[in-house]
């Protein structure tokens, strides 16, 4: 084979491994921009298991939720918002709240193991449309265990959603009940922390500051056995006595 044989061949051996070259690197640019490409935002609430039965849960009462609140109709007098203490009426409460209901029609919306991320979501999600509320009440933030900063914009968020769409509603805003038997436990100790920043919230007109510590409380700061068996969900006296400091001003904002 002459030279310039040769280099024929080699030029058409150095343009092919070119084209190789040039066309991976095409590919590769691709399979780089479609790997970067950000996935579609998907709603979940954070803290919630994407598959499972408590995910499954989760959803089904938050469905069932939207539907009691359209059963309920236009105007509902009453709505508790929280986690597993306010989902406790309908437990340990149960008989407190069929007293309550006898005057007011209520809608609780607490849901176990509820964060602000969870209930944000939710709120988001229908749980504050379609009615007219006369008073909402909110108690959340010991699933917590953020920085008090960042609950406190959790918690921001949640009373600016409900100030938008239950606008003509009173907000009374209660301080995250104590946890703990005793006022020097790590858990009492963190919602204090909460407490202190979450109470600047309220300006004492739209969003009301309320905090029940000394209604579940001894003197000396205990958190009785008796009512909170494990230092944190209240029994059926506890929802008595919930109820009881908070009946003024359901009739403040009821009219009965």
């Amino acid at each position: 084979m002459g030279d310039k044989e040769e280099w024929s061949v080699m030029r058409n051996l150095i343009a092919c491994a070119l084209a190789v070259l040039v066309g991976g690197l095409a590919w590769g640019e691709e399979s780089v921009a479609v790997a970067a490409k950000p996935k579609a935002a998907i709603a979940r609430p954070r803290y919630i298991p994407e598959e499972g039965p408590k995910h499954k849960w989760w959803l089904e009462r938050h469905e069932a939720k939207l539907a009691e609140a359209k059963a309920l109709g236009k105007e509902i007098d009453l709505v508790f918002i929280g986690d597993s203490i306010t989902h406790g009426w309908e437990g340990h409460g149960k008989d407190v709240l069929a007293e309550l209901r006898q005057t007011y029609s209520v809608l609780p919306l607490g849901y176990n193991g509820d964060s602000t991320p969870n209930t944000i979501w939710r709120l988001q999600n229908g749980e504050l449309d379609g009615y007219r509320a006369k008073l909402v009440m909110l108690m959340l933030g010991t699933n917590n265990y953020d920085r008090p900063e960042d609950v406190l914009a959790g918690m921001k968020e949640i009373v600016a959603l409900i100030r938008a769409k239950q606008p003509q509603a009173t907000l009374l805003l209660l301080a995250i009940f104590p946890r703990d038997e005793r006022p020097d436990g790590p858990s009492r100790q963190k919602n204090d922390r909460y407490n202190a920043l979450l109470k600047t919230l309220a300006d004492g007109q739209n969003v009301v500051w309320l905090d029940l510590a000394s209604v579940f409380t001894t003197p000396e700061g205990v958190l009785p056995k008796a009512i909170f068996p494990d230092s944190l969900h209240p029994l059926k006296p506890g929802y008595e006595r919930w109820k009881n400091a908070v009946l003024p001003y359901f009739k403040k904002a009821v009219g009965k």
